[in-house]
C-alpha cells in the first residue's frame, strides 16, 4: 500500500510538472525552434535567446514579433531587388502563421538616419526611395517606423564624421576586431572617402543603436540583410538574430 501511494504521489507531480505553463511552452519553444532557425542562413543565439522569445508568446499566446531594417543606398525606385525583399518578408509571416495560430508580426525599421550618416541627404525625411518604401509595405500590411524617430526619443545622435579617431574608446576595439569588414561599409559614405576614420564611426553609430534595439523591441528576433561576420559586435546580443537570404538590396540598383 505504501509503494502505491508512493506511486501515484509521483505521477501526481509529474503531471502538475507537465501542466506547468512554463514548462509546457519551453517545450512548445524547444519544438518550434528549427522551423525559425531555418527562416535565414545564419542565426544568433545567445543565452538561448531564441528559445526564450519563443517560450515567451507561447507563454502569452502572442504573435511572434520580428525587427528589420530596410536602409537607403541613393536609389530613385522599387525594383526586383527591393521586392525579393518583400516576398522574403511576406514568406516568414505566412510560414509561422502555418504553424502557429497567432501568427507573426513584423516591424520595418526605414534607416533614414543612416542614410544622413553616409552623405545621401541632410533632412532624414527627404528620401523618395524610403517614402516608397514605406507605401510598399503599407500596401502589404507591414508597419514601418523611422530611425530618426528611433534616435529622438532615445536621445540619440549621430557621430561626428569630423571627429578623429580615438583608439582608447570602446568602439575603437570593435573596429580593431573587424576592421576589413567595417571598412566595406566605409565605402558608401558619399563625402568622406577615409575608410578607415568611416569605418570606425560607422561602429559608433551602431554600438549607439544597440541598447536602444533592445528596449524598443523586446522579445522579438531581429531580422539582418547581411552576413554574422558583417556585423560582429554591433548588434544586441539580448535578441535572437536571422541573417536572411536577402543582402542589403537598398545598395542594389537592378533597373
Amino acid at each position: 500500500m505504501e509503494k502505491e501511494q508512493q506511486l501515484s504521489l509521483q505521477e501526481s507531480i509529474r503531471r502538475k510538472r507537465e501542466a506547468d505553463p512554463k514548462k509546457v511552452a519551453w517545450r512548445q519553444a524547444l519544438a518550434f525552434f528549427p522551423l525559425v532557425r531555418d527562416i535565414g542562413t545564419e542565426m544568433g543565439n545567445k543565452d538561448q535567446a531564441f528559445e526564450k522569445v519563443l517560450a515567451h508568446h507561447f507563454l502569452n499566446q502572442s504573435q511572434i514579433p520580428f525587427v528589420g531594417f530596410w536602409g537607403e543606398g541613393g536609389k530613385d525606385g522599387i525594383d526586383k531587388e527591393d521586392q525579393k525583399y518583400l516576398e522574403e518578408l511576406l514568406r516568414i509571416r505566412k510560414v509561422i502563421a502555418r504553424y502557429y495560430e497567432h501568427g507573426a508580426s513584423i516591424n520595418i525599421i526605414l534607416a533614414d538616419k543612416h542614410g544622413v550618416f553616409n552623405g545621401f541627404y541632410k533632412d532624414p525625411k527627404s528620401s523618395p526611395y524610403l517614402i516608397k518604401i514605406r507605401a510598399m509595405l503599407e500596401e502589404n500590411n507591414i508597419p514601418s517606423l523611422s530611425l530618426n524617430d528611433l534616435y529622438q526619443k532615445h536621445g540619440l545622435e549621430l557621430p561626428n564624421i569630423s571627429d578623429p579617431v580615438n583608439p582608447l574608446t570602446p568602439a575603437f576595439n570593435v573596429y580593431e576586431k573587424h576592421k576589413d569588414v567595417y571598412k566595406r561599409h566605409a565605402g558608401h559614405h558619399q563625402i568622406d572617402k577615409d575608410s578607415h576614420k568611416v569605418a570606425y564611426h560607422y561602429v559608433r553609430m551602431r554600438l549607439n543603436e544597440r541598447q536602444m534595439l533592445g528596449q524598443e523591441f523586446p522579445n522579438s528576433f531581429l531580422l539582418v540583410n547581411g552576413t554574422k561576420m558583417a556585423s560582429q559586435g554591433l548588434l544586441p546580443t539580448s535578441m535572437p538574430i536571422i541573417y536572411l537570404n536577402v543582402g542589403p538590396v537598398w545598395f542594389i540598383n537592378s533597373q
